[in-house]
């Protein structure tokens, strides 16, 4: 990612001594660079109601600074409203949904599938870092 730059110009005055002087002030912003090891996670077929999938992504921080991050869980069907409206559980299930990652560190995620219908299953998963929609990974299975 390319950091993209910003240019402000302001005015900087002291009324009391009738002075003006004209700043600059020039910066960079990026995003953080903070990932998913995998583009995709497959569960492969499982039956419903069978043994469950399970399988661990890791969220890692290429950065100097301690992010926090926040799995949306409306993006998976697993909010309290979704799952009282549904009335049924979740066939996705992430732990932990919010956390921080260390500086050059990452985070385990432990993915869980227990599908509750026969079909296809595909979820793109949003993980929320520093107010930043930055990753989002597709989550997907077939049932038999």
């Amino acid at each position: 990612m390319c950091p993209a730059s910003r240019v402000c110009t302001q005015l900087f005055t002291i009324a009391q001594h009738n002075i003006s002087l004209p700043f600059l002030l020039v910066g960079a912003v990026s995003e953080p660079r903070v990932a998913f090891d995998a583009p995709c996670v497959n569960f492969g077929q499982c039956l419903v109601g069978g043994a469950r999938g399970h399988t661990t992504v890791c969220l890692v921080n290429s950065e100097d600074l301690l992010f926090s991050f926040q799995l949306d869980k409306s993006s998976y069907e697993a909010t309290e409203q979704q799952t009282a409206l549904l009335g049924r559980r979740p066939a996705i299930e992430l732990v932990p949904s919010s956390g921080t990652v260390p500086p050059h560190g990452k985070v385990l995620i432990n993915a869980t599938f227990n599908p509750y219908e026969e079909r296809l299953y595909n979820y793109n998963v949003t993980c929320k870092v520093r107010d930043t929609r930055v990753c989002v990974r597709a989550l997907c299975n077939t049932c038999c």
